[in-house]
């Protein structure tokens, strides 16, 4: 099963930039070793290098910034005025 370029670019969309540093670093502590390049390869959309471990490790990261992001906003709303 191949992922489609425009999957590809809104999965990119919702990473942050230096992302495949984390990425490689969460994949290795589950022992699956690859190079940043090619996790990078892998999620670029003009040159996709079709690897669905990455590209699960990757849909999982992006949900977790998106929860993390929103749960921030929220507390941010529930902050008191300071006096």
């Amino acid at each position: 099963m191949k992922i489609g370029k425009s999957a590809l670019v809104k999965l990119n969309s919702a990473l942050p930039k230096g992302s495949g540093e984390v990425l490689r670093k969460r994949l290795e502590v589950k022992g699956q070793l690859f190079s940043k390049q090619y996790i990078y390869r892998v999620l670029d959309p003009d040159h996709p290098d079709y690897n669905q471990i990455i590209i699960e490790e990757a849909v999982k990261l992006g949900e977790e910034i998106a929860l993390n992001k929103k749960e921030m906003h929220q507390r941010i709303h529930s902050l008191k005025p300071a006096f």
